[in-house]
């Protein structure tokens, strides 16, 4: 099942870890995502911010990591 693309945050967890996904608009107005992981328990982690053409660009990105944390135990909160 894929994950309502009309969010701009996703959020995944597993029992120790979490991976955050958002879009953003940034201060010139571009598009941005920014995604973001760590551990639930300590506070290592770290984030990934990647400039986007469209909306369309995000929600192919969203599908593909969906598939993958969901194939590594991970939960859609």
């Amino acid at each position: 099942m894929l994950p309502p693309l009309k969010q701009s945050s996703f959020l995944y967890k597993s029992k120790t870890r979490y991976y955050r996904i958002s879009l953003r608009k940034s201060l010139f107005g571009e598009l941005v995502c920014i995604m973001q992981w760590g551990g639930l328990k300590n506070q290592l982690g770290g984030f990934k911010i990647k400039l986007l053409k469209d909306r369309s660009v995000f929600e192919k990105e969203v599908v593909r990591i969906h598939r993958k944390r969901l194939s590594r135990g991970y939960i859609l909160q």
